[in-house]
């Protein structure tokens, strides 16, 4: 895989790249980043265990957090 630095917003079913990239299938669109090297999605709540479990290659964040942090600043 590439070392590039590299984001993506979309959902896996419609987009190959995002496909490619996670290698499962996101009916929503979602965030991945490739940073330094180290994958990242930002997914939503209810795919994380999921997303844990088929993409151990990335850190599955939960959108919600993020949502948070957001409203707090």
């Amino acid at each position: 895989m590439s070392k590039d630095n590299l984001l993506i917003v979309a959902d896996s079913e419609q987009n190959a790249d995002m496909l490619f990239a996670v290698r499962m299938f996101v009916p929503d669109p979602f965030v991945y980043l490739r940073l330094e090297g180290k994958c990242y999605i930002v997914l939503n709540d209810m795919e994380i265990d999921r997303a844990r479990k088929l993409v151990p290659h990335c850190k599955a964040l939960p959108l919600s957090e993020y949502q948070e942090k957001l409203k707090k600043s």
